[in-house]
C-alpha cells in the first residue's frame, strides 16, 4: 500500500482542525487562562476587548445607522396631537364627572367641558411646536444611544454574544473551516508531488 497518499489527507485534516481551533478561538478562553511554562497569557479575541468591541459598534450605529436625531425625526407631529387631543378630551370628561356629578345638572356639565376641551386644546396646539422643541432637546441631552448600545454590549454575557454572532455568521465561519481543510489538502498534495519527483 502507498502510505504516500496520507499526506494529502492529513494536510486537509490538519488544516481543518487548525482553523475550527481558531473559529473556537475568537470565543474561548472566555477568562484569560495563564500558561506557566512560557509565561502567557490566552484568552478568546471577542472577551478579550469586548470593551472596545463595545465602543466601535456603538460609534457606527449612533454615527452611521441610528442616532437620536433619526429617532426624533421618526415622530409624526400630526398623529402626537391627535393622541393629546384625546386624552384631554377623556381626562376632562372624566374630572367633570367625578368632581361634579351632583353639583351640576347634566347640560351645563356637557357645555363646561366642550369650553374647558377646547380651551386647553387651543392652548396646547398654539404651544405644541415649542414644547415639542423643548422636549427634542431634553430628549437629545438626557438619552445618549450611544452610550445604551456600548453598556448593552458590555453587560451581554459572553455566551449570549458568542449565540448572537454563530448565528448571524454560522456558514461564513464553517466556510473558513472547510477551506482550511482545502489549503491542507492541496499543501499535502504539492508536497506528495515533490516527494515523488525527488
Amino acid at each position: 500500500m502507498n502510505y504516500y497518499i496520507l499526506i494529502p489527507i492529513l494536510g486537509a485534516v490538519i488544516g481543518y482542525f487548525t482553523n475550527y481551533i481558531a473559529v473556537k478561538m475568537l470565543f474561548r478562553p472566555i477568562e484569560a487562562v495563564n500558561i506557566p511554562i512560557f509565561n502567557i497569557k490566552i484568552q478568546g479575541l471577542l472577551p478579550r476587548r469586548r470593551d472596545e468591541l463595545a465602543v466601535n459598534i456603538a460609534e457606527t450605529i449612533d454615527n452611521n445607522l441610528l442616532s437620536i436625531d433619526n429617532i426624533i425625526d421618526e415622530f409624526d407631529q400630526e398623529v402626537i396631537k391627535e393622541e393629546l387631543d384625546i386624552i384631554i378630551q377623556d381626562t376632562i370628561s372624566k374630572k367633570i364627572n367625578e368632581n361634579f356629578k351632583y353639583v351640576m345638572p347634566r347640560l351645563l356639565k356637557d357645555i363646561s367641558r366642550e369650553i374647558i376641551v377646547d380651551v386647553i386644546k387651543e392652548e396646547v396646539h398654539a404651544n405644541f411646536e415649542n414644547w415639542m422643541e423643548s422636549l427634542t432637546e431634553k430628549v437629545k441631552k438626557e438619552v445618549d444611544i450611544k452610550k445604551m448600545i456600548e453598556n448593552k454590549i458590555k453587560s451581554f454575557p459572553m455566551s449570549t454574544l458568542e449565540e448572537i454572532i454563530l448565528k448571524i455568521a454560522d456558514k461564513e465561519l464553517k466556510h473558513i473551516e472547510y477551506l482550511g481543510g482545502l489549503i491542507g489538502f492541496i499543501i499535502g498534495l504539492g508536497q506528495l508531488l515533490l516527494i515523488t519527483w525527488i
